[in-house]
């Protein structure tokens, strides 16, 4: 979807010769990894502007957040997003403009989100720059600061991005699913398990 997305699958091949003898590095060391979000150029809209508009068209973040950035209740996030829906239906430019700040998102932008999310979430944006951030050879601690969070919580990110791998293996429930059944009760195929007419 974004440029965040494809540097951090690029980079999923060095993934595993990362050890955890980065988690010993010294101050210094985060302290760099902090100073790297002068890079970042993503900041929270004006309330009620038009880039609050763009914002909320924004995918991967929760009402939560948008309410500990820009300082307003989970209820007025909820009517400016509806706004937002609203005014890109007469506008497509609105939801081209929110696709092209998704896409020019970088890691940097990612910490920043995390470190003013106050008690909301990590969004999106911050968890998949904490698997980039982990490639890139920093330790778990080390992240865990810079993004103010747990160690744990920067483990769990990572553990369950592995969406973003491309030697993901599948598990056999995942490529062969199981017939659904239905609300009523009845049972029916997915559309690869429909028997042919060369199974017949």
């Amino acid at each position: 979807m974004c440029s965040l997305i494809i540097l951090t699958v690029r980079g999923a091949g060095r993934s595993r010769a990362v050890r955890s003898k980065a988690n010993h590095r010294s101050p210094s060391t985060v302290a760099r990894l902090i100073d790297e979000m002068r890079g970042a150029k993503w900041r929270p809209p004006s309330p009620g502007g038009s880039s609050c508009l763009v914002c909320m068209l924004m995918q991967g973040f929760s009402r939560s957040y948008w309410s500990e950035a820009l300082g307003c209740s989970t209820t007025t996030v909820s009517k400016w997003r509806a706004r937002a829906r609203a005014a890109a239906v007469l506008n497509p430019e609105l939801q081209r403009a929110a696709t092209e700040a998704m896409c020019a998102l970088s890691p940097a932008d990612g910490m920043y989100m995390a470190r003013i999310r106050g008690r909301a979430q990590m969004p999106y944006w911050s968890r998949v720059a904490v698997v980039e951030y982990r490639k890139r050879g920093y330790g778990l601690a080390e992240i865990a600061r810079a993004f103010r969070c747990a160690t744990r919580t920067i483990t769990n990110i990572i553990r369950r991005t592995s969406f973003l791998m491309p030697d993901r293996v599948l598990t056999q429930y995942q490529e062969s699913p199981p017939a659904r059944r239905a609300s009523n009760g009845a049972t029916y195929l997915l559309p690869s398990q429909t028997p042919t007419s060369a199974s017949v």
